[in-house]
């Protein structure tokens, strides 16, 4: 069986072979650019900022002090990611980029303590045949290891700090008050809260605590909860707000995050493995217990088995049938195949586990008004994996591998092609822990909205691993996505990791910003290995960064066309930002406005470097654009240019083949002579 499309004949046909993202040649011709302006290559870790108060990623630091050693940090992450083992540890290049230990040894041992795992004693299986129930036995010993390892991540939390946590990340995210759902506005406020049980005075309490009493009391004079008030002093104190959501995503414990997310797939993989060796006679065994349509439950078609304390949660079974279900979160559901529809919370976990694995058929995900859903978390831990089928997944905000205070996976490895429509903060979002969504297979189609795609904020790392096929990823709205390490909406507060990895295919990128792009003290990268690609952004994209974060986008292969619609990237930094550009083969052209191709602003650094072919460089402003470096008598800015081979055409007279230019003192740029493309390859 496959596992996300990661097998040996992958490996052999994956268009990359390990190797640093930049050839020696390109660091030679970038050592004759930093010659030109009397610089050596240590001084690109020139000081880009200020010490953060916060705590950021690892790889934002190294990038500010050695670009070049953030490069091969990256390139190091990528290996990972493209490494025929990486369908078993779908966490692990995340957990690499954030400096984590390995925990290779740690890992082996949790599998092996799972798949030794007896039939769990239980007496609502005692009517179950043995093989079915020891069938089951590695997922009851995984929740078991799963639960004990999310309590222990957010041990040093309080209830009143997970409750203030529920309410406020979403308001703070959104910088909206209200959300239309099901036709209704709702106050966005008290949604998750009231979804989770949460009365009123319990909330009124915790987000008192949380706004460390600022403003008056959210009660009015008879006892009633406003929100109005709330909210008003959340519009007074933004900053402080967000200064306290970071400290509660600062006492998680991110490593006992990855364990729960780990056991929780382990358990699930060993399991289905043994259910698809089960033959018809277990399957006529169960037959007395079937269950047929359920509505009160949630539940209509075949559903095999109903267990409501299974390991402390309550476990689904259902057939080969076409079945439904809904509003299935913190509930572990295995459907054995069939054309199934999921409505609501399903695969969403609020404060607890959820799983959702889907065995076979055509399948329908319709997430409607539901946030946190479709392998989403906050405060928890939730798996979706479907195995094979065309499936369509349909959700609002916070949906499709969407990570606060938790862990989040959506897997999907069936070789058929998928469309996924999400809101904001979805497909690969993650805030206070981990995120990641891998479709395999097939021409797939990604839609979304703001902050998606691979986006990490604070203390979050998220990726978002395309298919080997030809897909589409878009984002809609004004906010950046795709790659990207991002702060909060209209504060100063560090991002965190963003990852879109693209192995192969004829691929189209478009988003208002991101595509590889850093802000606030954020990394984001997009890497794509192969293909003749099209990247459309807005502004501030393909290797972009600002607010000493860091940008970085890598093609490999394919003649691309790069379209900036305004102004800043390709290659450019501003504000201390590190923005990085590389192309390493194909034809490509590039069209954008200025500050571009590797272009440096107060105190940022771009560099630019395509390694082969026949390029156009068309951007339609000349300022601070083709190696440029703002002068500023503030800050020390730079911009660098290289462009190794190829019969290249240049929309301005300084920029020729086999010239060396600069621009003032802080911009160079570079086009070797032209070579054969034997020597280019």
């Amino acid at each position: 069986m496959l596992i996300f499309g990661v097998c040996a004949a992958q490996a052999a046909d994956d268009e990359r072979t390990p190797a640093e993202f930049m050839s020696d040649q390109a660091l030679e011709s970038l050592d004759t650019a930093l010659a030109a302006l009397n610089m050596l290559e240590e001084e690109l870790g020139y000081q880009k900022g200020f010490s953060p108060d916060w705590e950021t990623h690892p790889l934002v630091d190294t990038f500010n002090a050695d670009p070049l050693g953030g490069l091969s940090e990256l390139n190091a992450v990528l290996d990972a990611a493209t490494d025929g083992k990486y369908g078993w540890r779908p966490m692990y290049p995340l957990r690499l980029a954030a400096g984590f230990p390995t925990g290779q040894s740690a890992f082996r041992k949790l599998s092996e303590e799972i798949n030794a795992a007896e039939q769990p004693e239980a007496p609502a299986f005692e009517s179950i045949p043995l093989e079915m129930r020891n069938a089951l036995a590695p997922l009851y010993r995984a929740v078991e290891i799963s639960r004990s390892a999310r309590a222990r991540a957010l041990a040093d939390l309080t209830r009143e700090e997970q409750i203030a946590l529920l309410a406020v990340a979403p308001l703070l995210w959104l910088n909206d008050t209200e959300t239309v759902l099901d036709g209704k506005s709702r106050d966005v406020l008290t949604l998750l809260p009231r979804e989770g049980g949460i009365d009123d005075e319990s909330l009124a309490r915790a987000l008192i605590s949380f706004l460390s009493q600022h403003g008056p009391s959210p009660f009015n004079d008879q006892g009633k909860f406003q929100t109005d008030t709330v909210l008003q002093s959340i519009r007074d104190y933004p900053e402080n707000a967000a200064e306290r959501l970071l400290q509660i995503c600062g006492k998680i414990d991110r490593e006992m995050l990855l364990r729960s997310a780990n056991a929780l797939w382990l358990g699930t993989y060993e399991t289905t493995r043994r259910l698809d060796t089960l033959g018809d006679d277990t399957w006529s065994a169960v037959h007395p217990m079937r269950l047929t349509d359920r509505g009160e439950l949630g539940l209509w078609g075949d559903i095999l088995v109903l267990d409501e304390n299974f390991a402390g949660y309550k476990l689904v079974i259902g057939g080969r049938g076409d079945n439904a279900y809904r509003d299935q979160h913190n509930t572990l559901l295995i459907d054995l195949g069939g054309d199934d529809r999921y409505v609501g919370r399903c695969g969403g976990a609020i404060g607890g586990l959820a799983l959702l694995a889907d065995l076979g058929g055509d399948d329908l995900y319709q997430g409607h008004a539901r946030w946190i859903t479709q392998g989403s978390a906050m405060l928890g831990v939730s798996l979706l994996w479907d195995r094979d089928g065309e499936d369509v997944y349909l959700a609002d905000n916070f949906a499709q591998a969407s990570a606060i205070a938790g862990a989040a996976l959506l897997l999907d490895n069936s070789q058929a092609s998928d469309d996924y429509h999400a809101g904001m903060l979805s497909q690969a979002f993650a805030m206070g822990g981990w995120a990641c969504l891998h479709d395999a297979w097939g021409d797939n189609s990604l839609a979304a909205e703001g902050y998606s795609q691979g986006v990490g904020s604070y203390l979050g790392s998220a990726l978002l691993k395309g298919s080997l096929n030809n897909n589409s990823y878009r984002i809609a709205g004004s906010a950046p996505g795709q790659g990207v390490g991002a702060s909060l909406p209209q504060t100063i507060t560090p991002g965190g990791f963003g990852l879109l990895l693209d192995p192969r295919g004829d691929d189209s990128y478009d988003a208002p910003a991101g595509q590889g792009a850093g802000f606030g003290r954020g990394i984001g990268a997009l890497i794509d290995l192969g293909g003749d690609d099209t990247f459309i952004a807005r502004r501030h994209a393909q290797g972009w960064a600002s607010g000493s974060g860091a940008g970085v986008l890598i093609d490999y292969l394919g003649a691309d066309r790069h379209l900036l619609k305004e102004t800043g990237g390709l290659g450019a930094g501003e504000d201390f930002g590190c923005g990085v550009f590389v192309d390493k083969l194909g034809d490509d052209q590039y069209s954008a406005q200025g500050g571009i191709c590797g272009a440096g602003f107060l105190g940022g650094f771009g560099l630019f470097v395509d390694e082969a072919g026949d390029d156009l460089y068309a951007p339609y402003e000349s300022a601070y654009a083709i190696g440029a470096g703002m002068i500023s008598p503030q800050h020390d800015s730079l911009g660098l240019f290289i462009d190794l081979a190829g019969k290249d055409v240049y929309s301005e007279a300084a920029h020729a083949n086999g010239s060396l230019w600069t621009s003032g003192k802080h911009g160079c740029g570079s086009d070797r002579p032209v070579s054969t493309k034997e020597d280019a390859q």
